[in-house]
C-alpha cells in the first residue's frame, strides 16, 4: 500500500525535523506543505533539507498579523494554494496542524477525495479558557471524523476529552521533545568547560537560566516582580541569564532595581542552546500560557531543576514538585519568590538530586515517543494493521 503523507503546517521548526526524517527512513513518503519558511517573530536559520528523507515545499499563503486586532494569536495563516498541491502530491493521509483555517480545508479535501485527516492539536484547557461557544462547537464537529488526533500529553488529553467529547483512545501523545541521551551528552561535553565559561560570562553564585521571546506572554514582567519580592540577600547571591534577546528597556530598568545580576544573550540556534543549559544551576520559565514548552525539556535533559509556571502544558507532565523543581503561578509574584528562595536555600546534595530526577523524568518524554506515536496515528488513519 502506498504510504503518501501531507503535513500542513504554518512553518517547519527545527525542533520537528528529526522526527519526520525518522519516518521518512521507515518508509513513509512525507511532503510537508508551509504557508512560509520564516515567520518575522522567528530566527531560525535556512536549512538545507536534501539530507533528509522528507521534502518540503511552500504553498501560496496569506499570513495576516492579528496584533492589530488584539487576537491571542499574533499570525493568522491561509493557505490559499494548499488545496492545489494536495491534489497535485495525492497523499494517502493528511496531518495538519491546529483546528482552524487550514484543517477545515484539509478536511473537504479529505471528504472530497476520501482521504483521512489527522488533526495535530496543541493546547491546554487554560490556553482554550476564553474560547466562545461557537468555536467549540465548530472544534466538535471538525474533529468527529478524524481517525486520531496527534497532541501533547495530559494537559491537552483533558481539553479534548473534556471539552470536545473526543475518544481518549484515539489521541496519540506527539509532544515537542528532544532526544534526551544525545542532548544530555551534549550538555556533559560542555560540563568540561563549565566554569570557564562562566567566568568569561561574568556568572556568579546561583544561576537562574531563562531561554525563550521577550514578549508579555513568557511572563518575563511577572519574573522581575517577583525578583523584586526577595530578601536583598538572596537577590545579591543569584545571576539572571536570559537566552532569546535583548531585555525591553522598562524591564531592564525595573531588572536593575532588583539588585540581581543579570546577563542577557541574544537569540541563539536551537542546536547551540545545550551550552547554556550547562552553564546554570536551574532554569526558570515564568510564562503566561504555552500549549507544552520544549524549553522544560531540554533543560530536564540537561539535568535542570525546573522552577516554572503552572500555565506551561508540559509542567504538568515534566515537573514532580519538590522531586526536580517548583511550580508557581506566575500572576502571584509571591510564588514566584518563594520558590526561588527555597531553591536558592536548598542543601547542594538536594539540588544534586534534582538534576538526576529531572534526566529521568525527561526520559519518559523522549523524541522516541514521539516518533512513534506519530506513526501510531499515521497507521490510524491508513487502517493498517500492525503485525
Amino acid at each position: 500500500m502506498s504510504r503518501r503523507v501531507s503535513v500542513a503546517l504554518n512553518m517547519l521548526s527545527p525542533y520537528w525535523h528529526d522526527v519526520y526524517d525518522a519516518l521518512g527512513r521507515r518508509g513513509w513518503d512525507i511532503r510537508i506543505f508551509v504557508g512560509t519558511s520564516q515567520e518575522p517573530n522567528r530566527k531560525y536559520q535556512q536549512c538545507d533539507y536534501s539530507r533528509y528523507a522528507f521534502q518540503v515545499q511552500t504553498v501560496r499563503n496569506m499570513m495576516v498579523n492579528m496584533d492589530k486586532f488584539r487576537w491571542r494569536t499574533s499570525l493568522f495563516h491561509i493557505p490559499i494554494g494548499l488545496w492545489n498541491e494536495l491534489a497535485r502530491f495525492r497523499p494517502n493521509v493528511i496531518v495538519s496542524n491546529e483546528l482552524g483555517a487550514r484543517t477545515m480545508l484539509c478536511m473537504l479535501y479529505g471528504t472530497a477525495y476520501n482521504v483521512p485527516v489527522i488533526p495535530w492539536v496543541c493546547v491546554t484547557p487554560h490556553t482554550e479558557r476564553n474560547n466562545s461557544a461557537l468555536r467549540e462547537t465548530l472544534r466538535r464537529r471538525l474533529v468527529r471524523k478524524a481517525p486520531a488526533i496527534c497532541t501533547n500529553h495530559t494537559e491537552a488529553r483533558s481539553y479534548l476529552t473534556t471539552q470536545l467529547g473526543f475518544a481518549s483512545e484515539k489521541i496519540l501523545s506527539t509532544p515537542y521533545a528532544v532526544d534526551v541521551k544525545a542532548y544530555h551528552a551534549r550538555v556533559m561535553e560542555d560540563a568540561k568547560a563549565r566554569e570557564q565559561n562562566r567566568e568569561k560570562l561574568h556568572l556568579k553564585g546561583t544561576v537562574l537560566l531563562y531561554v525563550g521571546q521577550m514578549i508579555p506572554r513568557k511572563g518575563l514582567a511577572q519574573l522581575i516582580s517577583g525578583l523584586l519580592l526577595l530578601t536583598e540577600e538572596v537577590r545579591r547571591g543569584i545571576t539572571l541569564l536570559t537566552v532569546g534577546g535583548e531585555i525591553p528597556f522598562n524591564h531592564r530598568k525595573t531588572l536593575q532595581a532588583t539588585g540581581v545580576h543579570t546577563v542577557e544573550i541574544d537569540f541563539v540556534q536551537p542546536s547551540e542552546l545545550h551550552m547554556y543549559y550547562n552553564l546554570a544551576d536551574a532554569f526558570v520559565f515564568p510564562t503566561l500560557e504555552d500549549e507544552w514548552g520544549i524549553v522544560l525539556n531540554e533543560a530536564c535533559a540537561s539535568g535542570l531543576p525546573i522552577l516554572t509556571s503552572r500555565y506551561a502544558g508540559a509542567a504538568t507532565d515534566l515537573l514532580h514538585d519538590g522531586v526536580n523543581g517548583y511550580g508557581f503561578h506566575p500572576d502571584k509574584e509571591n510564588e514566584i519568590a518563594e520558590v526561588i528562595s527555597t531553591f536558592v536555600a536548598l542543601p547542594d546534595e538536594k539540588k544534586k538530586a534534582m538534576k538526576q530526577a529531572s534526566l529521568d523524568i525527561a526520559s519518559r518524554f523522549d523524541i522516541h515517543m514521539t516518533i512513534n506515536n506519530l506513526e501510531k496515528a499515521l497507521i490510524l488513519g491508513l487502517g493498517i494493521h500492525q503485525p
